[in-house]
């Protein structure tokens, strides 16, 4: 009887993880940019210096482009995002840019109620 117990537990648990990991809404959101075309010196970026743009969001890289992108479409899961933006060229970073934040919301979540006439029997 107990194994049915720890197989009933294990069941419900998994079940509660599962409707967990669904209940945030996706919503897909855009990321643009306007490249640098000057070093901090004033000299201009020449072709093919540009290497990559890295984007972070809550202190977190999410995503590395490579130089030919200005723009950047992802799905964000609901939650509020500080997000900033790196160029590299010749191997070296620009500072970060300006913080942008976004909040992604979702669809307000369905909470079953809670279970009624729960019991568990030793026979």
């Amino acid at each position: 009887m107990k194994r049915i117990v720890k197989l009933f537990t294990f069941i419900c648990l998994l079940f509660s993880a599962c409707l967990i990991g669904v209940a945030s809404a996706d919503q897909e959101v855009t990321f643009e940019w306007i490249a640098p075309t000057e070093y901090t010196d004033n000299t201009p970026i020449l072709d093919g210096e540009m290497e990559a743009f890295h984007i972070f969001c809550n202190d977190e890289r999410l995503a590395f482009l490579g130089a030919n992108v200005s723009s950047y479409t992802t799905v964000l899961v609901t939650g509020e995002y500080t997000c900033q933006i790196q160029a590299q060229a010749l191997g070296v970073l620009s500072e970060p840019s300006a913080f942008e934040t976004i909040t992604v919301e979702g669809e307000p979540l369905k909470i079953p109620k809670t279970i009624i006439q729960f019991r568990i029997t030793v026979n």
